[in-house]
């Protein structure tokens, strides 16, 4: 996940209550008669085992681990649903085969099957009957037969022969495999339904990926059926689903009667070229028990695309990352290809059956990693019993594949990829060997075996026999991540690295959704208690409460700062807002603000060093911005601001920041007349310099550090359960924005020890610099000081240096450039002026604020997005307006509170001087060096102004832009 936004808490919260009143009446349905079940670990009352799964971002492993303790046939209650999960071949025999005709109904009623699959009427999730029969016929006899997929050479031959066309292209570049297999898997399938490429073919392509994604993640809804509608109503995938579903719908409907209306003009193709949509639209005519709608034909060429697809492309992907390892597997597989057909020159599929070690290549592939490696889940329609054990009716079948595959009792060395020729007697085209299943068995067994095996061989067989492979960037074979990332299907980590961000309402968050309804109701009396037993006081008005949540239904949307101005605006600048256990006080005014950051400073002047960031990043409140009042603080402001940051030292910066704006011109001026991405060159710069003001040099690890940083920020920026309801601490265990925390935090905190470590050894060793850097600076105080100053605390204050010399700059930087993009008059003025110039907070005690009581302890939340926007202290306060400054006496250094960007008071920010000039020396040179317009023929005016909310208010989307260079200016 991954990150529990204040929407996802939002989420948990307002669900809890629809919940709580459904309790008794899902309790009493689940109490039912005691019966054998199948052995499973211990449930908790509502969610099951649930818990049990928190913490899996790899579901088929968590279910893998807790088989080797309870079995091959285990029982696990998620919600309501009753599941039985099979992890051997003998129970996926007793499933699949014994009992097939009892387990061969598909989950119908799921979010997935209802609106994706048009109601269950495709192959895979149709409910076994006359009509599953019918279309499986269909399939098997007339779609899917190898004479028909032999057909279908000419276009495989020909999509493959463009990407081997295109990697060529890029010879001794890196090349991202993953993408170029994933296109010409889905162009082959596409093609091979539709017959021809059409102009919305890659949206289709798109829609049908993202709509795996969501398919490979469970939907609350279908846990608790007997509530669908309420969950149903509040969840964000079912309407990304409908408007995936509708795109789509509408797009094969534009095929289907594309191919009606050639049909109609008689330009009927020779039988030999019918695509799978001619074929359909034959049997639609066709006097059928049950006739086929255009719904049903577009259900099962649906089905062909995505198994035609995504699966043959993660197997292919899997394949070549798991040969990059084994290296003298890749050259025996290479001399086979290459011997087999040397001759030719080229690679056509007439001797892919000739392929012998390839063949097995790709199966110890499928059992490695097989595409679905928790296969389409089952439903019993009846009773029954498996070895003794009870299975209750409409209990829903997962059979782990996955676990089968690296099963130690069936295959020697079962987790290494080992090719043992002799192994591969098994064909994964029949249903008879239940330890090799990666297209399930049964009479549901995959249809699509022979049109995806040419999909997966013909592709292999052309990247080995045309290129040689490495990694980039001098990676060795054994260190290739492995790592696998579950969608619909099991997609291995690219050759060229690429992140995953976390979906919103991953599988992840459903469980800790759940999990916190059990916890919140074992607590709800003593919440509702607690709050009730505080007297009344006048506290500042604000919108109306609920119980336990407060005021958080109030805040939802992506810009809280947005939202508390809006309501700031019906309720006053000095508002109360009660999230969760926390008392919030939102202030809105120059003047509140002056009353809290001057008038009231010392009450006011202690941060919230209870929260999950403040006690994990900034080692438990040891750095300038989070430490409590009292002498630490004085003593470790008064080095920032009498040592670290002066006007001297920042000055004696200034040859860093000059050197490193000058290699942003310079590769800026490189990229003239192209579409330069300014935001990601500023980011860099700006942390560029403080790193090297910080640390002295460029480090090895600075990159690792600042990727690092940033995520951080971005945590930051979010609202964690924990720190809402500070009485129940069993959230903190529960979060995965603390482990995630947690572990940037000990990657920042080697990276900052090792540059501690270096600069000692460097001062040992008698090696002087020219310029002592910060942690120059704090190894001296820690040596010669009264004061005590350990390690962490100088990597504490150090860290604090980083965020505010590095992000903050550059967010400002990238948001004056914009702006000015958007009112060139603007910035035809700063380039003029500048080309002309170089020529050629919480409180201690309960108090009173404006007549209001501010509780003990309440924490202070000053919005400046909203008083720098105030149209009662500013004209025409949502523009762009610079000239408002020129005779003006309002500075930013704390004194006028109507512009208060670096706070106010005694916790103003110690680092203004050293922010500066990191925001004036990159301007003024990106002003003086180039002009600049926006890419495409943009307006200026369309520029997209959208904010993203973190620690700080970055640009949406970055900011790109085309340089050109100001000829015939001096260069400095």
């Amino acid at each position: 996940m991954h990150i529990m936004d204040l929407q996802n808490l939002l989420f948990i919260l307002t669900n809890f209550l629809f919940l709580f009143v459904l309790f008794n009446l899902v309790i009493k349905k689940s109490t039912c008669n005691k019966t054998n079940l199948p052995p499973g670990p211990w449930k908790l009352p509502l969610i099951g085992n649930i818990h049990q799964l928190v913490g899996s971002s790899q579901l088929h492993e968590t279910l893998r681990n807790l088989a080797s303790k309870y079995g091959p046939l285990m029982h696990l209650q998620l919600g309501e649903v009753s599941h039985i999960i099979v992890s051997s071949p003998e129970m996926a025999l007793e499933i699949m085969k014994n009992q097939d005709l009892n387990f061969i109904d598909r989950p119908h009623e799921t979010l997935f099957a209802r609106i994706i699959t048009y109601n269950g009427t495709s192959v895979s999730f149709a409910a076994y009957g006359d009509y599953w029969r019918q279309l499986r016929k269909i399939c098997t006899m007339e779609l899917l037969t190898t004479k028909r997929v032999q057909s279908f050479r000419h276009i495989r031959e020909a999509e493959v022969s463009e990407l081997v066309k295109a990697i060529s292209q890029s010879q001794g570049s890196i090349v991202n495999l993953s993408h170029k297999i994933l296109s010409t898997t889905y162009g082959i399938a596409a093609r091979i339904a539709f017959g021809k490429k059409y102009s919305y073919q890659e949206v289709f392509i798109s829609s049908i990926a993202e709509v795996s994604q969501i398919g490979g993640r469970n939907c609350i809804a279908d846990l608790f059926p007997s509530i669908r509608v309420v969950l149903e109503m509040m969840s964000r995938d079912k309407a990304k689903l409908k408007e995936l579903h509708k795109k789509i719908d509408k797009i094969l409907q534009d095929i289907i009667d594309d191919h009606r209306n050639r049909k109609d003009d008689k330009c009927k193709e020779e039988k030999d070229s019918e695509d799978l949509v001619d074929i359909l639209l034959k049997f639609q005519q066709k006097d059928f028990e049950y006739p086929l709608t255009d719904d049903n034909i577009k259900a099962v060429i649906q089905d062909i695309f995505a198994g035609g697809g995504e699966t043959s492309s993660t197997t292919l992907e899997c394949a070549m990352a798991e040969m990059i390892k084994k290296p003298k597997v890749m050259e025996a597989t290479q001399a086979e290809v290459r011997r087999i057909y040397g001759s030719k020159g080229y690679v056509d599929e007439s001797e892919l059956h000739q392929l012998i070690y390839l063949k097995c290549i790709i199966k110890e592939t499928l059992r490695l990693h097989p595409p679905v490696p928790l296969l389409i889940p089952r439903e019993n329609r009846e009773p029954c019993q498996i070895k003794g054990y009870q299975i209750p009716a409409n209990s829903r079948i997962m059979i782990n594949a996955w676990a089968i595959g690296r099963d130690p009792r069936y295959w020697v060395d079962a987790m290494e990829f080992k090719l043992f020729v002799d192994n591969y007697s098994i064909d994964n085209n029949r249903d008879t060997n239940f330890e090799f299943i990666p297209f399930g068995g049964g009479r549901r067994i995959c249809p699509g075996i022979a049109f995806a095996t040419p999909n997966m061989e013909l592709p292999f067989a052309q990247l080995l026999y045309h290129f040689d492979w490495k990694l980039p960037n001098g990676i060795k074979n054994e260190e290739l991540d492995m790592t696998e990332h579950v969608i619909y299907t099991l997609l291995s980590l690219y050759f060229v690295p690429s992140s995953f961000l976390p979906h919103p309402m991953e599988f992840q968050n459903l469980l800790f959704i759940l999990t916190t309804f059990v916890f919140l109701f074992v607590l709800f009396k003593t919440v509702i208690s607690k709050s009730s037993s505080n007297k009344k006081t006048n506290l500042p008005p604000g919108p109306r409460k609920l119980p336990l949540i407060g005021n958080i239904h109030q805040l939802v949307g992506p810009l809280p700062h947005e939202c508390l101005r809006d309501l700031a605006s019906k309720y006053g600048p000095l508002m109360h807002l009660q999230l969760g256990e926390v008392s919030n006080i939102i202030v809105s005014s120059p003047e509140m603000a002056q009353e809290i950051m001057k008038n009231q400073d010392l009450n006011f002047i202690d941060r919230p060093h209870e929260t999950l960031f403040a006690r994990i990043i900034t080692y438990n409140g040891r750095s300038v911005s989070f430490a409590a009042y009292g002498d630490y603080w004085r003593q470790l402001r008064k080095i920032c601001t009498m040592e670290l940051l002066t006007a001297k030292r920042v000055q004696s910066f200034r040859f860093i920041r000059e050197e490193e704006v000058s290699e942003m011109v310079k590769t800026i001026s490189e990229s003239e007349g192209s579409i330069v991405n300014l935001s990601k060159k500023i980011f860099s710069l700006t942390y560029g310099i403080a790193a090297r003001a910080a640390f002295g040099k460029r480090c090895s690890y600075q990159q690792a550090y600042i990727s690092a940083i940033e995520e951080l920020m971005l945590l930051a920026g979010t609202n964690c359960v924990a720190d809402l309801y500070p009485s129940v601490r069993v959230f903190q265990v529960m979060s995965t924005t603390k482990a995630r925390m947690e572990e940037l935090h000990k990657k920042t905190d080697k990276i900052l020890q090792d540059i501690l470590d270096d600069h000692r050894n460097r001062k040992s060793s008698h090696h002087c610099e020219e310029v002592e850097d910060l942690v120059d600076i704090l190894l001296k105080f820690q040596k010669e000081s009264e004061f005590s100053l350990d390690d962490d605390c100088i990597k504490a204050v150090v860290q604090d240096m980083f965020v505010g010399g590095g992000e903050t700059s550059s967010a400002v930087v990238d948001w004056a450039m914009a702006e000015m993009i958007k009112k060139p008059k603007v910035m035809e003025r700063a380039q003029s002026e500048i080309r002309s110039v170089y020529g050629n907070k919480g409180n201690r005690e309960t108090c009173k604020i404006m007549g209001y009581d501010i509780p003990a302890n309440s924490k202070i939340m000053i919005n400046y997005w909203a008083i720098g926007r105030d149209p009662r202290l500013w004209v025409d306060a949502e523009s762009f307006i610079p000239e408002r400054f020129l005779d003006s006496s309002i500075d930013y250094k704390g004194t006028n509170f109507e512009l208060i960007p670096f706070g106010a008071g005694r916790r103003i920010c110690p680092g203004i001087v050293f922010a500066t000039p990191n925001m004036e020396l990159p301007l003024a040179q990106l002003l003086y060096h180039f002009d600049w317009k926006l890419p495409s023929g943009m307006n200026n005016e369309e520029l997209d102004m959208t904010e993203l909310f973190g620690t700080t208010v970055r640009r949406r989307n970055d900011l790109c832009l085309i340089p050109i260079i100001v000829k015939n200016m001096h260069k400095k």
